[in-house]
């Protein structure tokens, strides 16, 4: 009777064992399914971003403080734009002294239709404020930024430094 009930335990720890190394290998697949799901949701997630941050553009940016683009005015200024990787850089190139307090600002295209239009947002003070650029085959005010994207009349209030009243025109183009 005691051989019956020691074959009778290592058979039960048998199948115990075999039931338990069953579930674990069940387990370790789904981990194995799991983790090769997420990187590849994190590989796609990472070629949507790098696509939607793929443009680079540059320009320039006049400014003056008449509100107009042509005037008489006491101030203008023209800085370099550079936009890559969600963010703008604006450097002095000319004018009277630099009155911006900020030269890097956080952006976001979020369209680029070619020769037509872009769109972005540019951060200012935590809130994201839209500038919308048309596509211009000839310049029509000064007749040197032709086959540029151009946003006129953008509001002077976004780029501390620059009071309510200023002319501000962007001026970029995809490289």
């Amino acid at each position: 009777m005691s051989v019956l009930k020691v074959i009778s335990f290592q058979v039960k720890q048998c199948v115990l064992f075999s039931f338990n190394f069953g579930e674990i290998m069940k387990l370790k697949h789904l981990i194995i399914i799991a983790l090769m799901i997420g990187a590849i949701l994190l590989t796609f997630l990472l070629i949507y971003q790098k696509q939607m941050s793929q443009y680079i553009f540059v320009g320039t940016m006049y400014a003056n403080d008449c509100g107009e683009p042509f005037g008489g005015f006491e101030w203008c200024g023209e800085y370099d734009v550079r936009i890559k990787n969600n963010i703008m850089i604006l450097m002095f190139t000319a004018g009277l002294g630099d009155p911006l307090k900020k030269h890097r600002y956080n952006v976001k295209i979020v369209e680029f239709v070619e020769k037509q239009h872009v769109l972005i947002l540019i951060e200012n003070n935590s809130k994201w404020v839209e500038i919308k650029f048309k596509y211009y085959e000839k310049d029509p005010i000064w007749n040197k930024w032709n086959g540029y994207y151009i946003a006129h009349y953008v509001n002077a209030t976004i780029f501390p430094g620059f009071a309510s009243h200023f002319y501000v025109e962007i001026r970029i183009r995809p490289i």
